[in-house]
């Protein structure tokens, strides 16, 4: 059975809000501009956002140029991949930062990424 990108994130933005996040889901709608990531996640103890894709998906020119954007202004961006049960984290640059099976490894990888410089 293919994942489906939609019913994943929705998934684990739930999961993300029962650990203590806020998250907007940006994208999805005309009124919006494209390229923005697919969502914003505020905690108290980061504030990020997350383009999420399934498989061998990649960054779009204008995503990858929004994402460097966002990431010149000091706020965090990351992309995280669903495979099979998995979810790999890269950050805005691309580089693989973890791999972690649910909402509350992304959520310890975000909390710790976030406060470096990663």
């Amino acid at each position: 059975m293919p994942l489906h990108e939609g019913k994943l994130t929705q998934k684990l933005l739930k999961e993300l809000k029962e650990l203590g996040c806020l998250c907007l889901k940006l994208h999805g709608h005309a009124m919006q501009a494209s390229g923005w990531p697919d969502a914003l996640i505020i905690h108290k103890r980061f504030i990020c956002f997350i383009e999420f894709k399934v498989g061998n998906n990649k960054l779009s020119a204008l995503q990858t140029r929004m994402i460097d954007l966002i990431s010149q202004r000091g706020v965090k961006c990351f992309i995280v991949t669903f495979i099979n049960e998995l979810l790999e984290i890269r950050n805005y640059k691309n580089e693989q930062i973890a791999v972690v099976m649910d909402a509350k490894g992304l959520f310890e990888v975000l909390s710790n990424v976030t406060q470096g410089d990663s």
